[in-house]
């Protein structure tokens, strides 16, 4: 897909995303720096876009494993937010 065809869809759909809370023992959480807009160069949880016909508990898996090259266990589910931006609803 174009650059320009991926503008005009983001435009008119919006994404599901899965952010990831990643906490060891002693309750420290691990956060990284994003490389790409939006919000480039801000820390954030580790996370990306939901990828059709794969759960979530097993994309949160995938994405653990491609942002920060962990194998992760699902303690719980905690929530959902929405977020309406000029370029992207998420």
């Amino acid at each position: 897909m174009s650059s320009i065809s991926f503008l005009n869809f983001q435009k008119k759909f919006l994404f599901s995303v899965i952010e990831i809370i990643i906490c060891d023992d002693n309750n420290n959480f691990l956060l990284t720096k994003r490389t790409i807009e939006p919000f480039k160069n801000k820390w954030h949880f580790p996370g990306g876009l939901v990828e059709k016909n794969i759960s979530l508990k097993k994309m949160a898996k995938i994405i653990a494993k491609r942002e920060v090259n962990l194998d992760i266990q699902i303690d719980q589910f905690v929530g959902i937010y929405e977020s309406i931006m000029s370029k992207r609803h998420t």
